[in-house]
């Protein structure tokens, strides 16, 4: 369901919403323009894959570049295809 109005209007400007869905933009933009190979370092590197997630808290040493727990803040930026990143922008 979309909400068409709001019964509580804001009255301020929700710059830190806007500036999210910039960033979310600019990481789908930055993502479909790396090629194949690129792409999958990329994923591999900043999304976060829960087995080696789990294994890194759990003490366990993973094969990662990075430690574990930094890709939990650019994995929210990571979008699927474009409609994934619509909906999300929809709901902000």
């Amino acid at each position: 369901m979309v909400t068409i109005r709001e019964k509580n209007p804001i009255k301020i400007t929700p710059y830190v919403t806007y500036g999210i869905i910039i960033a979310n933009i600019l990481a789908f933009i930055s993502e479909v323009s790396l090629p194949s190979r690129a792409l999958d370092n990329f994923f591999h590197l900043f999304a976060v894959v829960p087995q080696e997630l789990t294994l890194s808290l759990a003490g366990v040493e993973t094969n990662q570049a990075v430690p574990e727990l930094i890709p939990l803040i650019p994995s929210q930026f990571l979008h699927g295809f474009f409609l994934h990143l619509a909906g999300n922008i929809l709901s902000l």
